[in-house]
């Protein structure tokens, strides 16, 4: 395909880089699939600039040049390791994971939402939930495998259906016993309908909860008004509470504009004062231009959401708060952003499509024209997979040639969001500048701690 990067082509200056450090004459040499960075100085840069690119024998024999390559060799950095080689497509199967997004209903109204809420009303027929359910029970049969995941989420708010989200649940522990399997569910919520009853129901059945919450009263209740325009910040800290009583810690996962970006250290400290005493975890993503968000002009400075959102981790470690971001990459190295690269998700929509992407759960929706890769077949109770769409997807997947080939962040990024590449056009400065510094930062605290 045009514009993607083949194996073959690669040099070892595409997995080991060369970091210029902004207040010294030093670069740092950063080899993240090896596991290692370490400065050099301005003379073994330009030694090391052909070497990288595979032109040693352009470079002029000196004792530091040996020494460079002595370097370069006992650490193999010069050879791509093997397990990095880019896996193909599986089409949402060898792991017996899936996730439903029962309806498109939904009782809030975010500013930003990416499903434009309040627009399609469609819920998921019940035949198409046990067929989905059957698919997943019935990879973890094939596999071997003792459990089953499936998680509720997508375009709308599931607690809407509650009585459709009820029976879904039922028949997931009814086939799970039926098959001797342990069923792990999952939901991402916006907390605002969980009562206590409700929350003791899913303290029976559910082991991971997500809500999505924006920060202190203030945003809350402007970023995520409910479908009357009414605030929603004192109903989530009540279904948060009550699913705590029940021994269910939610994690939460708030998105950040420019109206809130200065507000998410105080949020930090809201949440392990008030809601989490005994730790809990907050992951933070700024606004993507996407749905409703594109129509207003809250989109984040990166400058400030990276100062802002250290500041806010470093607060956590002090109160017991674990502080992440999809940006905040050091460490985790990846073959990809996630499944929707390879297609290895398995997302079914109410239309009963499946998508590669838990964003994209209606055809109207941007994107759907690429992550859409299968339908509900009525008749065999099965999923159609058209194998023309598997391959669309995995050709998106591929790590576009510019700007990411000579990237240092390439292996921590890997394109990042697939979705807001193709559909949201995103593939822009803001999420580069964002997650080339929170690397490189995070690069040099670990080489200052090691001094």
């Amino acid at each position: 395909m045009k514009g993607e990067i083949r194996m073959s082509t690669l040099k070892p200056k595409n997995w080991v880089f060369l970091i210029p450090e902004d207040a010294t004459a030093t670069s740092i040499l950063y080899a993240p699939l090896h596991k290692i960075a370490v400065r050099v100085s301005s003379q073994a840069r330009d030694l090391l600039v052909p070497i990288l690119d595979g032109g040693q024998e352009d470079v002029t024999d000196s004792p530091q040049k040996d020494e460079l390559l002595g370097f370069l060799a006992s650490n193999k950095l010069l050879e791509l390791p093997k397990e990095w080689v880019p896996e193909q497509s599986n089409t949402g199967k060898g792991k017996a994971k899936i996730t439903m997004s029962l309806t498109n209903k939904c009782n809030l109204r975010c500013i930003y939402c990416y499903a434009k809420t309040g627009m399609d009303y469609t819920t998921m027929t019940l035949e198409v939930a046990k067929d989905a359910i059957d698919s997943v029970i019935r990879e973890a049969v094939q596999n071997g495998e003792k459990k089953f995941g499936i998680t509720f989420h997508g375009g709308g708010e599931a607690t809407v259906e509650l009585k459709f989200l009820r029976k879904c649940v039922a028949y997931i522990q009814e086939q799970a016993r039926v098959y001797d399997l342990k069923p792990s569910l999952g939901m991402v919520t916006n907390a605002t309908l969980i009562t206590k009853p409700i929350a003791v129901w899913m303290g029976k059945h559910f082991s991971n909860v997500t809500v999505s919450f924006d920060g202190l009263e203030e945003v809350q209740d402007y970023q995520r008004p409910d479908s009357r325009g009414k605030g929603t910040f004192v109903r989530v800290i009540r279904g948060i509470q009550n699913l705590m009583e029940v021994g269910i810690k939610p994690s939460i996962r708030a998105t950040v504009t420019d109206f809130g970006v200065n507000r998410m250290t105080d949020f930090v400290e809201y949440l392990a004062k008030e809601v989490f005493p005994k730790g809990g975890s907050i992951h933070f993503e700024p606004m993507s231009l996407c749905g409703r968000a594109a129509d207003n002009e809250l989109t984040t400075n990166p400058q400030a959401y990276m100062e802002n959102y250290l500041k806010a981790k470093e607060v956590g470690k002090k109160v017991g708060m674990e502080v992440t971001c999809s940006f905040d990459t050091f460490g985790h190295e990846k073959k990809q952003f996630c499944g929707a690269n390879r297609s290895t998700m398995f997302c079914v929509s109410p239309h009963g499509l499946v998508s590669a992407c838990s964003r994209v759960t209606k055809p109207t929706d941007d994107g759907a024209d690429l992550f859409f890769y299968a339908k509900h077949n009525g008749q065999s109770g099965g999923f159609d997979v058209d194998p023309d769409a598997v391959s669309k997807i995995v050709a998106h997947g591929n790590l576009p040639k510019n700007p990411c080939v000579s990237c240092f962040a390439r292996w921590n990024c890997q394109g990042h969001c697939p979705i807001a590449r193709y559909a949201y056009h995103e593939h822009h400065e803001q999420s580069c500048i964002i997650i080339q510094e929170l690397l490189k930062s995070a690069i040099i605290a670990k080489l200052d701690k090691n001094l």
